[in-house]
């Protein structure tokens, strides 16, 4: 369904060129759910900003590569018709939900607006699809919050309203950036089995950006690791997890607490290398306990290590 191949996206700032994305690809199934891990700042949401065409520009831009969705190139599609794609046929829930709402606009007029534009729904059809929305993802009392203004709303709320409008069009493609990380416990348990309804009634696919490995374990099929802009390793989730093979992704799970084992976390020692001033070779060098000359003087690239999975490691 969607195909990304040797995509980048720089920003050219003025202290030099900022690596965003950095040769990416990969690929979404129809009905899958698809993760992207790693910590912040490794480029998970500026490659589903990539997607959908949202790159700020200046001083971003997308420099090379495809980004084909059933088999046409996005990137050479006009805004036109870039706009009848986005919220569309591709959604994306967006991490802050304060930023992504329009201040000004009541919540029912944004939940409608992509109804009548993309939809061809009338005003009150619209408001009632809209409302049962608003239910569905766990609005009380949709009628009145309907006329509230974003400010007005909690912060799981407003997520919740995000959801809801990523939602509304019945996509073909949803792009999740931490999508329950406002919302308690039982709201995400919500939230997640309308998402997978949703995939099961429509085929719809997921490309999940998150921080939580918890939700995907119990979620994903696949996941894709990235660091400092580039995917390091590529695994189906149950493979990753049993046997984790790059040292970024080992480090991301002993940092993790687990029910089964009683040990003592252990963080990755270090930071996210600036995109400005990476360091020659593998990115991952400084921080990692088997590092070899190698890895300090080339980068290495990603190879197959089974049928199913790829890692960019000397180590293999």
């Amino acid at each position: 369904m969607l195909q990304i191949k040797n995509l980048r996206t720089y920003f050219f700032l003025s202290q030099g060129i900022a690596k965003a994305v950095d040769d990416v690809s990969l690929t979404l199934n129809p009905g899958e759910t698809l993760a992207l891990v790693g910590e912040s700042g490794c480029g998970k949401s500026m490659l589903a900003l990539s997607i959908l065409r949202l790159v700020p520009t200046p001083p971003g831009k997308i420099v090379h590569g495809k980004i084909e969705f059933n088999g046409q190139d996005l990137l050479l599609l006009s805004e036109k018709q870039m706009q009848k794609i986005r919220g569309n046929k591709i959604s994306m829930i967006f991490q802050e939900p304060m930023t992504a709402l329009n201040p000004v606009l009541r919540i029912g007029e944004q939940l409608c607006e992509p109804l009548i534009y993309h939809q061809g729904l009338s005003r009150n059809q619209a408001k009632e699809k809209a409302l049962k929305l608003m239910q569905e993802v766990g609005i009380p009392d949709p009628e009145r919050r309907f006329f509230d203004f974003p400010h007005q709303l909690s912060g799981g709320m407003r997520q919740r309203i995000v959801i809801a409008m990523a939602l509304s069009c019945s996509p073909k493609i949803i792009l999740a950036d931490e999508p329950t990380t406002a919302l308690d416990v039982t709201i995400q348990a919500q939230i997640l089995n309308l998402l997978q309804k949703m995939q099961k009634t429509n085929n719809t696919a997921t490309v999940l950006i998150t921080h939580d490995l918890g939700l995907v374990a119990s979620t994903c099929q696949r996941v894709n690791v990235m660091y400092a802009g580039k995917i390091v390793e590529q695994s189906p989730v149950k493979e990753l997890f049993k046997d984790p093979l790059h040292p970024y992704t080992q480090g991301l799970l002993d940092s993790l607490p687990r029910i089964d084992k009683d040990k003592e976390l252990i963080p990755i020692r270090g930071s996210v290398p600036n995109l400005l001033n990476l360091p020659p070779g593998c990115a991952f060098h400084p921080r990692c306990k088997f590092k070899k000359t190698i890895c300090q003087q080339k980068e290495p690239p990603l190879l197959s290590h089974s049928q199913t999975r790829k890692v960019k490691c000397w180590l293999y």
